[in-house]
């Protein structure tokens, strides 16, 4: 009885998994592809910062048409612990791995522009980028057909794929302080040369490419945590089928729902961090917003509910100049009390 009833919460459990996940996607479609055209179409961001964003934002939405038809063939068969065929995992796992694996070639680029912060402006060439997506695409289609067709199983891990998330795990606990570390230095050098007055240290290249690093910095903080979360997830799967913790088929079956439902949330909020974070992005969502606001209903926005401009350390424009004007009023009237008295 005690066996009967806990298949029964986990056949519950698992089409309750199930459901959620189908119901992230449907915000998750809209603003991916909203986001898409936003990104490529933003002149202020570097060639290859936009690629490695493209490139995820491509793969979320790849990502989620195999586990809407694994999800809904499992409906239909009334089989919520069916396994998917082996070349859908393989190509879930393959699109997966590479989104994971963006994640570590954006810190390369934030130390690339970091370290040649006078030249990088500059380089538009989209080499990097084709280098890149070559590399770890073959890669990562590697080890997954390697998984789905040599191993020939959905919870049995290989060894390369268990050392394979070994090492991503590593390299992300490195990269997170790897990453502080390069956006502190980035603050601190803009400061140095806002101060300067020398004229080398006043090119406008130079400041340009600094104000560009701390913004992404601020923008791509979140984007990190979603893809240490991701590595995270998934490193514990491979830890659990590579040692057997869990040796029920059904609990596997839910672990592993359960792994795919937080990287839908996570792949929700990766597109809402590149919106949100960065602030000429989250100029244009505000703007579509004030579109369609007006479409809808032809109501008038607020000046507090537009989109205000930032300095580069993400300090409002508006605070600064009130500040200042308060500063000069207070100035004035003391002259104007020293002049009465006198």
């Amino acid at each position: 009885m005690d066996a009967c009833s806990n298949s029964t919460a986990l056949i519950t459990a698992s089409y309750a998994i199930g459901i959620a996940e189908l119901l992230v996607f449907i915000p998750t479609i809209p603003i991916v592809l909203f986001c898409f055209p936003t990104v490529y179409q933003t002149a202020i961001l570097h060639t290859n910062l936009k690629g490695i964003l493209l490139a995820q934002l491509f793969c979320i939405f790849l990502h989620m048409w195999p586990r809407i038809y694994v999800l809904f063939d499992q409906f239909i068969q009334q089989n919520i612990f069916l396994t998917p065929p082996i070349f859908v995992a393989v190509a879930s796992t393959a699109v997966l791995t590479f989104n994971n694996m963006a994640g570590h070639v954006l810190i390369v680029e934030r130390i690339y522009a970091t370290i040649y912060v006078k030249t990088y402006e500059a380089c538009k060439s989209w080499t990097f980028t084709i280098a890149w997506v070559f590399i770890t695409s073959t890669l990562c289609l590697s080890v997954a057909v390697y998984q789905g067709y040599a191993i020939n199983s959905v919870f049995a891990y290989s060894y390369i794929f268990v050392a394979f998330y070994i090492g991503a795990m590593i390299a992300s606990f490195v990269e997170i302080f790897i990453f502080s570390m390069v956006t502190n230095f980035n603050k601190k050098l803009f400061v140095l040369h806002y101060g300067e007055k020398n004229g080398n240290d006043h090119e406008l290249s130079v400041r340009y490419q600094l104000n560009e690093n701390i913004r992404a910095g601020r923008q791509l903080a979140p984007i990190f945590i979603c893809h240490f979360i991701a590595v995270l997830l998934a490193f514990i799967v491979a830890m659990n089928f590579q040692f057997t913790i869990i040796t029920n088929f059904e609990q596997n079956c839910l672990l592993y729902q359960a792994l795919f439902l937080v990287h839908a949330f996570n792949n929700l909020a990766l597109p809402l961090a590149m919106l949100y974070f960065h602030p000429m992005l989250h100029r244009k969502v505000l703007v579509a917003f004030r579109n369609l606001k007006k479409l809808t209903n032809n109501a008038t926005i607020s000046p507090s509910e537009m989109a205000q401009p930032l300095d580069t350390l993400g300090r409002p424009f508006r605070e600064r100049i009130r500040k200042e004007n308060s500063e000069k009023d207070a100035y004035f009237k003391q002259l104007q009390s020293a002049w009465e008295t006198a």
